[in-house]
């Protein structure tokens, strides 16, 4: 009982540990976070606006065999 209780303030003061650390501050890291935020921010307006929608009318509006033979279209042209 007493090893039982032992290994558990161990792996308690283990894992409490692990929340002690600071990570450093993200300008540090990435240079260009800037850019990466602007980026990220014109994609994500981009698949919201335009491509998610146009999926959506793909998927409505286009018959089963068809969208097949689209998807066989692009499979080949990933064979030798």
């Amino acid at each position: 009982m007493k090893f039982l209780k032992t290994g558990l303030v161990l792996a308690l003061i283990v894992l409490v540990g692990g929340c002690a650390h600071i990570p450093p501050h993200e300008d540090a890291l990435d240079p260009l976070i800037k850019a990466n935020r602007v980026s990220y921010a014109l994609n994500d307006g981009l698949d919201r606006a335009v491509l998610k929608p146009a999926a959506k009318g793909y998927r409505r509006a286009v018959s089963s065999p068809v969208k097949q033979g689209v998807r066989n279209f692009f499979n080949n042209l990933g064979e030798p």
